[in-house]
């Protein structure tokens, strides 16, 4: 059973090449939200990077983007979006050796019994023959991944008329089950050139539309909806947290003296940071005690206020009255133009507030920057409802991958070693203690980064470091004197996709990333 929320729905597509996303894609959102997309295939994206302010800015309006761009020249490009509260992940279709077009594949989990895999395709230049053989290999693959499949994009094929190119397209389409939906002229120019292929009838051929007055693109945006089914949601992800802005810094600093000040050690080390990580708990759930929070989706960007969404609302009006005459369209044009400028504005302004409430913090600073251009990547962990089964799978994929390394090592006979020791004149019997001054400087060297479940979060840790120096000390020179760090041996694992593009259901593509606690690390730094 999936544990997520699911609603009775139709989902509603967009196919659209639109010829760079990179300057108009204020307006391409626009017209993902004025018609309530759910996912859309694009094409021609033009973007030239996996993480870049575009891709940030369709985050910031509720979507999620995955796509192929082209590292080597501009243009191009496949695309897939999705609302984020939908549930939804990336895969890679392995099929090597694909040159006639660029492609995107995702599934979209409806329910545990359907999942839509969806390719988002463009293809450019004359028509080869190696393009039907790409495209079989890749339909080939695909179909071992899901029952149910759309393929949409820009194809450059006109399936208007009846000649060699789309009678062999049709042709192989039709042999994996697919019916190619539209019939309308999708370019200015004429010609039914943007497809979209459904080999289950999941989608109500009675809503498709193109939009022949949309004029963004010398490309007709084409809207319609899959038939009626249950479709899953995700859930708002809920947190425990504790909120530290409303602290009263002064007071939590006294508590934390005091506590540290009737802190004692023990003849065990593991006792000695037990006591001492209790003590910090303590205080700490005095001033700001663990809370649930509900991380909900964001639907529109944070720059959105009540005048942009009037503006919005007069640019809806122009837009339905703009083929009444010239004069409608002249005033529908103008009315887009000045939302846009809008939009770039509300945004500007946004940041520059950001960073001015900022300024001479650079963290936060940072943060900002990294959030405009879309480099602080959410973890993306494989399509598993049951998160503890999850972990599960984790835990013993990465401790047989230990076990099998140990297996290829070659063995060692212990009683094959020369035992002569190689120095004569002295031995490390034992550690130098540390001073508070050297563990100040060690510090002050290396900087300070806890693990999530750490004795103290970082900020409260770096503005209270000064006073914890002496029992930390206490606590190093107990270790360097017993030879122990028990007590400080539970790392936080996060598995991190080793690439992006790489498949995301796959556990070998993950790499576990250990975060060690701050007292661990700084008695490893002590000893080297």
């Amino acid at each position: 059973s999936l544990p997520k929320l699911v609603t009775v729905s139709q989902l509603k597509i967009l196919v659209w090449n639109a010829r760079s996303i990179n300057n108009k894609c204020a307006d391409t959102m626009c017209l993902l939200q004025d018609n309530s997309i759910d996912m859309a295939f694009l094409t021609e994206t033009w973007l030239t990077g996996h993480a870049n302010s575009t891709t940030a800015d369709i985050k910031s309006y509720g979507y999620v983007i995955f796509h192929e761009y082209r590292s080597d020249y501009k243009g191009g490009g496949a695309a897939l979006l999705f609302k984020s509260n939908l549930q939804f992940h990336s895969i890679q279709l392995k099929v090597s050796g694909i040159t006639t077009f660029e492609f995107t594949s995702a599934i979209i989990t409806c329910t545990s019994d359907m999942k839509i895999l969806l390719i988002s395709i463009y293809r450019t230049g004359p028509v080869l023959k190696k393009f039907y053989e790409d495209l079989d290999n890749l339909l080939g693959v695909a179909r071992l991944r899901s029952d149910y499949m759309l393929v949409g994009g820009d194809f450059n094929i006109h399936m208007e008329s009846i000649n060699e190119h789309s009678s062999e397209l049709k042709q192989l389409t039709s042999s994996y089950g697919f019916d190619q939906v539209i019939s309308q002229p999708t370019h200015i120019n004429g010609g039914t050139i943007d497809l979209l292929f459904d080999n289950s009838n999941i989608l109500d051929h009675e809503t498709l539309h193109v939009k022949s007055d949309f004029s963004l693109s010398d490309h007709f945006p084409l809207l319609c909806s899959t038939k009626t089914f249950h479709v899953a949601q995700k859930k708002p992800k809920v947190i425990v947290t504790r909120d530290l802005k409303r602290v009263d810094k002064n007071q939590l600093s006294s508590d934390i003296m005091n506590a540290v000040s009737n802190s004692k050690t023990f003849s065990q080390f593991s006792d000695s940071c037990k006591k001492f990580f209790d003590e910090m708990n303590s205080v700490l759930d005095l001033h700001a005690p663990l809370t649930p929070k509900t991380i909900s989706f964001v639907a529109h960007a944070p720059w959105f206020d009540t005048e942009y969404k009037n503006q919005r609302k007069l640019r809806r009006k122009a837009e339905k009255h703009k083929n009444k005459d010239e004069y409608h369209m002249t005033l529908f044009k103008e009315i887009r133009a000045e939302t846009t400028i809008m939009a770039n504005l509300k945004k500007r302004q946004y940041y520059s507030n950001l960073l001015e409430k900022n300024k001479g913090n650079m963290r936060a600073v940072y943060d900002v920057v990294n959030r405009e251009l879309d480099r602080k990547q959410e973890n993306t962990l494989p399509p598993e409802p049951d998160i503890p089964q999850l972990s599960k799978s984790f835990n013993e994929y990465f401790n047989e991958k230990i076990v099998k390394i140990r297996e290829v090592l070659p063995s060692i006979n212990c009683g094959q070693i020369e035992t002569e020791p190689v120095y004569s004149d002295s031995y490390l019997n034992e550690f130098v203690p540390c001073t508070e001054d050297e563990l100040r400087e060690i510090i002050k060297e290396t900087g300070i980064k806890c693990a999530p479940n750490d004795f103290l979060p970082e900020i409260i840790l770096k503005e209270n470091i000064d006073g914890l120096i002496p029992i930390l000390c206490q606590l190093v020179n107990q270790s360097l004197s017993t030879g122990s760090i028990e007590g400080l041996k539970i790392a936080d694992i996060i598995p991190t996709l080793k690439d992006i593009k790489l498949d995301h259901e796959d556990l070998k593509n993950y790499r576990p990333i250990s975060n060690l606690s701050f007292l661990g690390k700084l008695i490893e730094r002590v000893v080297l």
